[in-house]
């Protein structure tokens, strides 16, 4: 017998997933969009030489992680061997990806 909690506890995975292949979709652009917490995953097949911030604030990390970067707007990071990267959000912004 499913409870109240069980529904709710659905809804917030499938909010995660939905947000999570939306966010997934965009990355293929030069700027995009990161709702809160949203996560990004960067391949060296991207061809991606920097990440630039325009607005809000994002956690990024390369793999293997060597030390982990906070970027804010205006702030520019450049790719270097440590792919793939992984870039989250802590607040609503827009990130740009120069090749």
């Amino acid at each position: 017998m499913k409870n109240s909690f069980d529904g709710r506890l659905i809804g917030f995975l499938g909010s995660l997933v939905s947000d999570w292949e939306q966010t997934r979709f965009a990355s293929t652009a030069r700027s995009i969009h990161l709702k809160r917490g949203a996560v990004v995953r960067l391949e060296k097949s991207s061809g991606v030489k920097s990440i630039e911030v325009k607005r809000g604030t994002v956690w990024l990390t390369g793999t293997p992680a060597r030390e982990d970067v906070l970027l804010e707007i205006g702030h520019r990071f450049h790719t270097a061997e440590d792919w793939p990267y992984v870039i989250q959000a802590l607040e609503p912004g827009e990130i740009i990806f120069n090749s």
